[in-house]
């Protein structure tokens, strides 16, 4: 009469129960072998030894996308990635001081506000780009990205603008941005950018270098997921009708993830962002 109870919690809500119940297994079965008591609660792995935690919704996200009996190999990668991270973390904290020894692994990355609000604006190297969006200087480690926090910048004596200009060069020099398109509608194609990395988004801050993708009227452009930007040209009045799926394109991929970034939609004209109001209903 009251229906079944749904057994899978909020943070898992794009897990079907059964999916839900095979992702808890894999990751029960993972951790089993790391001989460490711990225990999984509420879309965190913690551990009882030292009091650290690990998180399972990017790992869920991407197993949402994928068949359950791939769930075991994309854990594994997942959590093992982490580790090789820790290991290399460690050994990198010896040159730290060294400037010269570290400058090839920095980075600029664009994070949302939510971001910066919770890991506190004061201890991070941050600028606001546009709307919700901040550039923030990042450590591009081997396995992992991480910020780059304020007291380590400051043994360095070297100034913020440098540090953007040797990150923003760093990326550039180290990840490929392949353009391509989707048909929007009919008649309608917007460019899509799509990457193995997590720098897609990093196209926005040198837009005028792409003159394909930027016309007389600008451009509409998002970045729904760090790995992936849309991007619309306006060269006439086609842009009303890509609007729409831009529109519904991002509040689905934002709200899919992994890797969520924003889901403000952008006119960029004249070497500006503004960002365009729109209810997001997704669909």
């Amino acid at each position: 009469m009251f229906g079944k109870k749904n057994k899978v919690p909020e943070w898992a809500n794009q897990l079907k129960e059964k999916e839900f119940l095979a992702f808890m297994a894999a990751v029960q079965d993972y951790f089993s072998t790391a001989d460490r008591p711990f225990t999984i609660d509420d879309g965190m792995v913690r551990f009882l030894d030292d009091d650290s935690s690990l998180g399972l919704a990017n790992p869920m996200q991407i197993c949402a996308q994928n068949d359950i009996a791939d769930y075991p190999e994309i854990i594994s990668y997942h959590f093992d990635l982490m580790r090789e991270a820790d290991a290399f973390r460690a050994k990198f904290a010896e040159l730290e001081a060294d400037f010269e020894a570290v400058k090839s692994y920095l980075g600029v990355r664009l994070y949302p506000q939510e971001y910066i609000s919770f890991a506190g604006e004061n201890s991070l190297i941050c600028r606001h780009f546009t709307g919700e969006l901040f550039s923030v200087l990042v450590w591009d480690f081997p396995t992992a990205i991480e910020t780059v926090q304020a007291s380590q910048v400051e043994k360095w004596n070297v100034s913020e603008a440098e540090l953007f200009a040797i990150g923003a060069e760093n990326v550039n020099n180290n990840y490929a941005f392949e353009i391509a398109t989707i048909a929007a509608t009919d008649d309608v194609d917007l460019y899509v950018i799509e990457t193995e990395h997590f720098f897609a988004a990093n196209i926005l801050l040198d837009l005028d270098a792409h003159p394909e993708l930027v016309k007389e009227g600008g451009a509409i452009v998002a970045v729904p997921l760090r790995n992936l930007a849309l991007i619309y040209p306006i060269s006439d009045i086609n842009v009303a009708r890509a609007l729409t799926p831009i529109f519904a394109h991002t509040t689905n991929m934002y709200a899919a993830g992994p890797g969520a970034l924003t889901q403000e939609v952008y006119w960029y004209h004249d070497g500006q962002f503004e960002s365009l109001n729109y209810t997001a209903t997704g669909k």
